[in-house]
């Protein structure tokens, strides 16, 4: 029986770990930040002409390493920053949304698994908190949805599991 569930369990743990999804990042490609986080639209034309140095009175700081870089990128070629200087806050927002649904289907599936269940719980919640907090901020409310939904059916088991537990030890009580 230990030997089927394990098996079980890494059929299910392969299964997820081979499904890709929007989030991940070719290890190929260019990470670019915006280069001064005072400037809060990707439109840094008006800027475009000063040197770091500049930049840095500006911004009333020291510029790491990495927005220098991004300052001599975008000198060199702005049609690539702004491809990639897009909302990060979207982004941000839709990986949350996206561990919402995987929380949710995590703790459904760790409710069954012995051992691995005492973390269903905490994932359910997490799961719910994370998908109600993306589900009006994101533009595909799909993953937050989901979420929301497995992290609900998690906690109604949990809820009647709880409940035949008490009636079973009542009824044992009494006896």
């Amino acid at each position: 029986m230990k030997n089927q569930i394990l098996f079980l369990f890494f059929v299910v743990i392969g299964i997820l770990s081979t499904q890709h999804t929007h989030a991940e990042v070719a290890s190929f490609t260019l990470k670019i930040e915006k280069p001064v986080s005072i400037f809060s639209d990707t439109n840094l034309s008006p800027i475009s002409h000063l040197s770091v140095n500049e930049i840095q009175k500006l911004a009333g700081r020291k510029l790491s390493f990495k927005e220098k870089i991004a300052i001599k990128i975008y000198k060199s070629n702005p049609t690539l920053f702004n491809k990639y200087a897009d909302s990060t806050d979207e982004k941000r927002l839709e990986k949350k949304a996206l561990w919402a649904k995987w929380l949710g289907i995590g703790s459904l599936i760790s409710l069954f698994i012995p051992g691995l269940n005492l973390l269903s719980l905490p994932a359910a919640i997490i799961a719910i908190v994370f998908g109600t907090s993306t589900i009006d901020k994101v533009k595909d409310k799909k993953n937050s949805r989901q979420g929301i939904t497995f992290g609900i059916i998690t906690l109604g088991i949990i809820v009647l599991l709880v409940a035949l537990v008490v009636i079973i030890v009542a009824s044992l009580g009494g006896l």
